[in-house]
């Protein structure tokens, strides 16, 4: 019987898709707000402030700041078999399903 282990990805790209700050390697069974709070992402955001839109006042509305953090959970990465694995019709199969 094989273990599967999860490894959590925290990242922010902007809207080019350039990785402006990423962390990984936290066990995929800690919790997400933990690893959040324990990760350079964090601290990141802090001290980066001027990399962000200052926050405006929208009349009856009040205070909104003009960034959004896009969250996503759930999405599992596949990896290929090597190319010393895949000599088995269905391995070969398998790995060009993911690269299209």
């Amino acid at each position: 019987l094989s273990e599967v282990f999860f490894i959590i990805l925290l990242a922010i790209c902007d809207c080019d898709y350039r990785i402006l700050a990423f962390d990984t390697g936290a066990p995929g069974r800690a919790g997400d707000a933990r690893v959040f709070r324990n990760s350079a992402i964090k601290n990141f955001l802090e001290r980066n402030d001027a990399l962000f839109p200052a926050i405006r006042n929208l009349r009856d509305v009040g205070a909104v700041q003009h960034h959004i953090l896009v969250v996503a959970k759930g999405h599992h990465f596949v990896r290929p078999y090597t190319e010393a694995e895949d000599n088995l019709l269905d391995k070969r199969r398998f790995n060009e399903k993911p690269s299209g």
